[in-house]
């Protein structure tokens, strides 16, 4: 609200929209990334793929999972000099 000139008091509405609820807001990630490529050119070794929060949950909300990071073996083809 303001103050007019008259003395009377000017109101306008605003943000009119519902407001969320405890337990609306949920945590939302990301889809997972690409698989990086196996940690050595050649032989045994580990790949991984990240995802991240995008939106912290809230009071209430469904909270993040634990597991960001997704992390496998992988092995890769050694070429043969003959």
């Amino acid at each position: 609200s303001r103050a007019c000139r008259s003395g009377a008091v000017a109101q306008q509405q605003c943000n009119m929209g519902a407001c969320p609820r405890p337990g609306d807001i949920d945590c939302r990630v990301s889809d997972w990334g690409r698989w990086a490529r196996c940690s050595p050119s050649c032989g045994f070794g580990m790949k991984n793929r990240t995802r991240i929060i995008e939106n912290p949950a809230g009071p209430g909300g469904t909270p993040c999972p634990d597991r960001l990071q997704q992390i496998e073996d992988c092995f890769t083809h050694c070429a043969i000099d003959c």
